[in-house]
């Protein structure tokens, strides 16, 4: 458990005594990190490298000959400039290839994942976890650790916020049950509850997203924290409103929740 996250705990222990909580679970948070000396090893299980970054990808449209041409744009989230694999600063970076092989006991989830690459970083539908590497021809690569992909295209609006259930059950609400990661940032804050009502109405059942959530993946959301005074005995609250909400794939090819499959009518991924 690191550091910071005995130190949220800790404080939630000792804040008992104001909103009558107490944690039955814990998570380990990995943060993310420039891809500087990023290992080879990717996804074990269920733990996140702490090396690597949170993209979003777009494709390539311009009209010349492939590797120029043809590939992905990708901007780390949370970020006004990202490292590119040959060591610039960009607002996005061009890469030829995208490395899936993280998910190689799958035949679906690559395509699942490319088809929710856009056209648009701002309507894109996944996010990508993975280090940058550059490649002989100099265009790079990106080998990608993990996925979250989302249903419906939406326009992607505020912050990235990775969120997970924190194990705090409360006699008194309202009660800081979450926690948020801001990605690529490492900050971890804990919050009361999401605002599911600009995002489609699935999104909003716990069929879907309860497993995400509860899972060392976390449900990656794009949005913003609102406040409501007097939200119950237990005071004010924190809501995280999304704008667009990120499901994970789960390794070697599957979501993680189960139910999504029958639900959009164009998977199931699971094998």
């Amino acid at each position: 458990m690191s550091f910071l996250r005995t130190c949220l705990v800790t404080l939630a222990l000792a804040s008992a005594s104001l909103f009558g909580c107490k944690s039955t679970d814990s998570f380990e948070t990995g943060n993310s990190v420039d891809v500087d000396d990023a290992p080879d090893g990717l996804l074990q299980g269920t733990r996140l490298s702490t090396n690597s970054t949170y993209y979003i990808a777009r494709h390539d449209t311009r009209r010349c000959a492939a590797p120029m041409c043809g590939g992905i744009f990708v901007s780390a989230v949370n970020q006004t400039t990202t490292r590119c694999p040959g060591g610039t600063w960009e607002e996005e970076c061009y890469i030829s290839s995208i490395d899936f092989s993280s998910f190689a006991g799958s035949t679906k989830v690559v395509p699942t994942v490319r088809d929710a690459i856009g056209y648009d970083s701002s309507t894109t539908r996944v996010v990508l976890l993975g280090t940058l590497h550059p490649t002989l021809l100099g265009f790079g690569t990106m080998r990608v650790q993990m996925a979250w992909v989302a249903l419906d295209q939406k326009p992607i609006t505020g912050s990235f916020f990775k969120a997970r259930e924190n194990g705090i059950v409360c006699v008194a609400a309202p009660c800081p049950s979450y926690d948020e990661e801001l990605l690529n940032r490492g900050t971890i804050t804990m919050f009361h509850g999401i605002d599911f009502r600009d995002v489609e109405p699935h999104a909003d059942d716990s069929t879907f997203t309860g497993p995400a959530l509860r899972s060392n993946y976390g449900l990656i959301v794009s949005g913003e924290n609102y406040q409501v005074e007097d939200a119950g005995p237990a005071g004010d609250a924190t809501y995280l409103l999304p704008s667009q909400v990120f499901l994970p794939m789960d390794a070697p090819g599957r979501l993680v929740l189960g139910r999504i499959d029958n639900a959009v009518g164009v998977l199931p991924l699971a094998q």
